[in-house]
């Protein structure tokens, strides 16, 4: 019972990124490459720093919802109760059991999970029906009462040029 709550949880975490990602590429990008002084962006208790432009996307389905059209970057997160998480009967006593329930209900190309300053992260790639593939970054971080989850996508075929920017921008999460 509570493995299938954890699949339909990580189901519709994974319809809500299609959805956003095709709403991604639909947005007409910005004429301007240069990037901008370093702004925080933030939404829902969930603030990161970048230099690049990023615009806030509308989305139901996510605490933080925000684009980098230059780059094609996507930065979205998701906030969790503790309480939410012990209702649904889930044994998730640590950030670690957070990022592995996550991890485990992936049926796509893994990484391990690592630990890098504050936060648990592990990475996937995933094919749409349309045969486009993105490159996920995952990465998991906790507060007093909450867990949050922020994914930091981009095109499967610009992972190389991107891994270490969305580390860097992992690395400036502050959750509260």
């Amino acid at each position: 019972m509570k493995n299938k709550k954890i699949h339909i949880l990580i189901l519709i975490i994974l319809i809500i990124l299609i959805i956003s990602l095709i709403y991604f590429f639909l947005i007409k990008k910005p004429k301007e490459t240069e990037n901008i002084e370093e702004k925080v962006y933030s939404s829902s208790g969930i603030k990161f720093k970048s230099n690049n432009f990023f615009q806030k996307v509308s989305n139901e389905k996510f605490d933080l919802s925000y684009i980098d059209p230059l780059n094609n970057i996507m930065v979205l997160g998701v906030q969790e109760t503790k309480k939410e998480l012990k209702k649904m009967k889930l044994e998730i006593n640590s950030l670690k059991d957070y990022v592995e329930a996550l991890y485990k209900k992936q049926n796509n190309t893994l990484t391990d999970i690592e630990k890098r300053n504050n936060y648990y992260y592990f990475t996937y790639s995933y094919k749409t029906e349309n045969n486009e593939e993105f490159y996920y970054l995952i990465a998991a971080y906790e507060t007093n009462d909450n867990y949050y989850t922020v994914n930091f996508t981009c095109p499967y075929n610009e992972k190389d040029k991107y891994t270490s920017a969305l580390l860097e921008l992992a690395d400036t999460i502050k959750v509260t």
